[in-house]
């Protein structure tokens, strides 16, 4: 028995121990005086409890919607000539007229409006293949909330940041709490995140003449790339060359829209042109001539490709790992989806007869028009995997496949406000939450050692022992408090509370019945173990839940209620009774004090 006992307290010292050491980097963190980084490492934990923005302040971001890139982006009626030119008309007279009128936004009914002043008076029925303006305005509300989810699930992957993050107006409200280092912030609620797979075509398929005379036809269509630089060519290392265009910063976003809008000339039908970044690992190490193409740093270098042979959405799922063929570089694992699309086919086997009938042939992996490789297809792919290599660094590579576990975003965003809130209303609230949590554990401890006398005592120990682990559990997820989560650590210290009530007076019970203390105590428990349980677990499921379908402070609610649940059981029931144990072992009440 002594044994026992001695191994059971082994366990809840070597538990507080930890908490305890847990807890040192919080305590060290909102005691200095001097500025400490939040991730600043104490032995093995790197991790605080993080305040919620309604306590602390953080970073605000108003997202506005990218209209005209959207409504670019929906027109699909590729073969009505006169649509797309009074489409591409009516979005430049707007942005002529909204250069004198910054008050005026685009919107639907703004662009049904100009588009009566076009030359064909195209409608916008005529633009998207028969909707009307009431449809486009749902699909855009539609594709506005559905980006709330994934840019939600971009922030907070493990549910204990508590982003804010809702529709407000036309436009996506984004609230981060406290000073947290989140990587790349700003491109992780914009970026797009399009993931393209695109057949390359490379010089030796598009003869110079057909090229030139192309590009030549389509860019005098439009007197704002008249100065457009001229063609060059990259010189791979394998022999083969690559024909591109060389732009500068200032041409490039007018000559996406042109491309998009495939109203330059038909032939830009079947092409795109994609973008190399500068720092792109793969070509700096594929083209002999790289340096020279960017020699001054403000050009740009676009590739012609053919249409995607599939997207981010053939996705299902995208892991960052370290190459172990290539010491050093890290990649991204792709797994495509088998479920039955376009043609009965799925993107496994439209990936696996690709790859069987284009080997030797080279297949470029864009996203967001940005160019991450080029590979080479070796051989057939059937089993529906891909990996995406030449990121030089793990977070790099982490950061990518984030993006492409959450999808794209359904319509292009920017930053239309941004701001630091700071922490003045949240020092006042602090301050009168840590006083009424003080005073609300002082009357309840009070209550239970007057009433229940030395084992209320015990209660009281196993409750201040009940709000250490949960205080450690939050500490190791990184969570942030806010007040709902707060609401939920109080709710589970009356859970812990209620626990012990039920313990106590089962065993009540058994001494009113005339059966002796440990006996009581013994059979007490039993009994009231069941009822516990029973309650503890429907919280828990209806705790789980909440965070599964929940978001923002409801899952952060949700995280405070599961570690609370799962630290009030082990309290009330296990140290509550080993402290039982260990004081009626050796020496045998004639009555408890309870």
């Amino acid at each position: 028995m002594k044994n026992i006992i001695y191994n059971k307290w082994l366990i809840i010292i070597s538990i507080i121990l930890f908490s305890f050491i847990v807890l040192i980097n919080d305590i060290i963190f909102y005691s200095s005086s001097e500025p400490i980084k939040a991730n600043q490492k104490f032995l093995f934990d790197a991790n605080i409890v993080n305040l919620g923005l309604d306590l602390q302040g953080g970073k605000e971001f108003l997202l506005a919607p990218k209209i005209e890139s959207w409504l670019i982006g929906e027109f699909k009626n590729y073969n009505n000539i006169k649509a797309k030119k009074d489409l591409f008309e009516a979005l430049e007279n707007f942005k002529s007229n909204h250069s004198k009128n910054n008050l005026e936004e685009l919107n639907i009914d703004t662009l049904a409006h100009y588009l009566q002043y076009t030359k064909n008076k195209s409608t916008i029925s005529d633009l998207y293949n028969g909707k009307t303006i009431q449809d486009i305005k749902t699909s855009l509300k539609k594709s506005l909330e559905s980006n709330t989810n994934i840019i939600r699930n971009r922030i907070d992957e493990k549910g204990v940041v508590e982003p804010s993050v809702r529709v407000v107006g036309s436009r996506i409200s984004v609230e981060i709490p406290g000073k947290q280092n989140i990587d790349r912030l700003e491109e992780i609620i914009t970026s797009s995140a399009k993931l393209e797979f695109n057949k390359m075509v490379k010089g030796m398929n598009l003869g110079p003449e057909d090229w030139n005379s192309n590009i030549i036809r389509a860019i005098s269509k439009w007197p704002d790339l008249k100065n457009l630089t001229t063609k060059k060519t990259a010189l791979f290392k394998d022999g083969s060359d690559l024909n591109v265009i060389y732009l500068k910063k200032s041409d490039f976003l007018k000559f996406k829209d042109l491309i998009q809008l495939k109203g330059a000339d038909p032939w830009f039908n079947n092409y795109k042109f994609l973008y190399i970044p500068p720092e792109n690992s793969y070509y700096k190490n594929s083209i002999i001539n790289f340096a020279e193409l960017f020699e001054n740093g403000d050009k740009l270098l676009c590739i012609v490709l053919r249409k995607p042979i599939l997207t981010g959405d053939s996705v299902n799922s995208a892991n960052a790992s370290t190459d172990n063929e290539l010491m050093g570089d890290y990649i991204i694992n792709l797994e495509f989806d088998n479920k039955k699309g376009n043609k009965n086919k799925s993107a496994s086997e439209v990936w696996a007869t690709f790859t069987e009938k284009n080997i030797g042939k080279i297949v470029t992996v864009s996203l967001d028009d940005n160019i991450l490789t080029s590979p080479v297809i070796r051989t057939k792919i059937p089993d529906g995997m891909c990996q995406i290599s030449g990121f030089e660094t793990l977070n790099e590579a982490q950061y990518v496949a984030m993006q492409l576990r959450h999808g794209k975003l359904n319509l292009p965003l920017k930053i239309d406000y941004s701001k630091n809130s700071g922490p003045e209303l949240g020092k006042q609230m602090i301050k009168l939450g840590i006083i009424a949590f003080i005073v609300g554990i002082s009357f309840v401890i009070i209550f239970i050692i007057i009433f229940y006398k030395k084992s209320g005592l015990i209660a009281s120990s196993a409750l201040l022992l009940n709000i250490l682990f949960m205080g450690a559990i939050l500490s190791i997820l990184g969570a942030t408090l806010t007040l709902p989560g707060i609401a939920g650590f109080i709710l589970t210290v009356g859970i812990a509370v209620d626990a012990n009530v039920i313990i106590f007076e089962r065993i009540k019970e058994e001494i009113q019945k005339g059966i002796p203390p440990l006996s009581a105590i013994e059979s007490g428990y039993n009994r009231a173990f069941i009822t516990i349980i029973d309650a503890n677990i429907t919280t828990l499921l209806t705790a789980f839940i909440l965070y599964s379908l929940g978001s923002g402070p409801i899952k952060g609610f949700a995280v405070t209620l599961i570690a609370g649940i799962i630290c009030s059981m082990f309290t009330a029931i296990y140290i509550t009774r080993t402290i039982f144990d260990t004081i009626y072992q050796s020496k045998i009440p004639k009555k408890l004090s309870i």
